[in-house]
């Protein structure tokens, strides 16, 4: 279920209009899944008959897995979520769960190296800078582990909720919060080395992209659809990319957050942004092109194509120079699948009942499946060659290699 964040301001407080906003908001509750498809109201979301998944059919297998160890890490069910992302670097894996688990797996083998619980909620997944691991929790904490060991080097808290993983290079450590603001933390003891803040609308999607930290280069998605480039040194802004244009006439229909988490290849960054557009960018933040689009995860990107899954589930495939729509496949709507991932030249899906769907990239048809875990499938995969990583939501990392 995708969740609202309703964001009031004081000034809104102080000015009287409390409950004109309010009243405007509850209204307006029956739109939203329209808006975004497969939400529902917590209050309707039981009784409510609307956006059931689409029941699968037989798939011929013509690529398959073989799975090669599963390694019972961190978490239960519903302690993994979209934003949990897993990490791969010196070929360990580490994970996170919303209570605070983290853990340290060899990727050979999926033999637990050391587990730490930190007893703070996390909002958000595993982030990587040097020799560190970072995590990030819902009470604003920022926390910085010894890859190796996974003792604690340094705690900082900042100004909000945390729901996505920071990122680092070594020297800086980037963290999103939910109120608008990036912090730029000294990677070696946590000091805030500086600080943005965008103005947050009313209405949010709850949930931020995961900064991406290129070189001296940061990338940020906001709430507001726009992308900056930040110098992580310092915090200059090097440009800003609107990616989504706020439409409509209400606080619901012109929301428009870049929540997935951008990716960047081959000098083009990709990002999306909810009820708004996907974009390719230039280094320099020229605007290659755009193209209609609709999506809280961040995009694919191959070789020819780019691809997203948007809200309703419709996995959509552009043309990777232009962002002309080359095909789509709507068999697999209102399924709550996780972000897409290209291995061994196939794109990869995973949903809500624990399936990672096989796709062609030519045409996105399917050309395999396999069940992981009844738990389902929501936090994105990694991939290392043809080995492919699965963190189920019963926090559980499984290991599967193409035949």
């Amino acid at each position: 279920m995708i969740k609202i964040l309703v964001i009031i301001s004081i000034t809104s407080i102080l000015s009287g209009c409390v409950t004109g906003l309010w009243s405007t908001v509850q209204d307006e509750w029956n739109a939203v899944e329209d808006l975004v498809p497969g939400y529902e109201h917590p209050e309707d979301e039981k009784k409510s008959g609307k956006a059931k998944p689409t029941k699968l059919f037989d798939v011929e297998k013509k690529v398959d897995l073989v799975k090669l160890w599963t390694s019972n890490v961190v978490g239960s069910q519903e302690l993994i979520g979209a934003g949990f992302k897993p990490a791969l670097f010196d070929n360990k894996i580490y994970v996170a769960d919303k209570n605070g688990l983290v853990a340290s797996i060899a990727a050979d083998s999926g033999e637990i190296i050391w587990k730490i619980d930190l007893k703070i909620p996390l909002g958000g997944g595993v982030g990587i800078g040097g020799d560190q691991i970072f995590v990030g929790g819902t009470d604003g904490d920022v926390v910085a582990l010894d890859a190796s060991n996974g003792i604690k080097n340094w705690q900082q808290t900042i100004s909000s909720e945390i729901l996505s993983a920071p990122a680092g290079n070594g020297d800086i450590t980037i963290a999103q919060s939910q109120d608008g603001r990036i912090y730029a933390l000294d990677a070696q003891n946590g000091e805030i080395r500086w600080q943005y803040e965008v103005e947050v609308p009313v209405l949010t999607l709850r949930g931020t992209s995961s900064p991406i930290v290129i070189g001296n280069t940061a990338i940020v998605g906001f709430s507001t659809g726009k992308v900056y480039a930040f110098s992580a040194a310092t915090g200059d802004t090097i440009w800003e990319n609107r990616i989504g244009v706020p439409k409509g006439r209400s606080e619901l229909e012109r929301m428009v957050d870049v929540d997935g988490e951008p990716v960047f290849s081959d000098e083009i960054l990709y990002a999306a942004s909810h009820q708004g557009r996907i974009g390719a960018i230039s280094k320099t933040g020229r605007a290659l092109w755009y193209q209609d689009a609709n999506t809280v995860l961040g995009p694919a990107v191959g070789s020819n194509h780019v691809y997203i899954v948007e809200t309703n589930n419709d996995i959509i495939a552009m043309d990777k120079n232009t962002g002309i729509i080359i095909w789509s496949n709507k068999h697999l709507r209102y399924r709550n699948l996780a972000r897409p991932t290209l291995a061994n030249g196939y794109l990869l899906i995973g949903d809500y009942e624990g399936y990672l769907h096989i796709l062609s990239e030519d045409d996105g048809g399917f050309i395999g499946r396999i069940k992981v875990d009844n738990s389902g499938i929501s936090a994105p995969l990694i991939v290392d060659g043809k080995i492919i990583y699965v963190l189920d939501n019963d926090g559980a990392v499984s290991a599967y290699e193409f035949l």
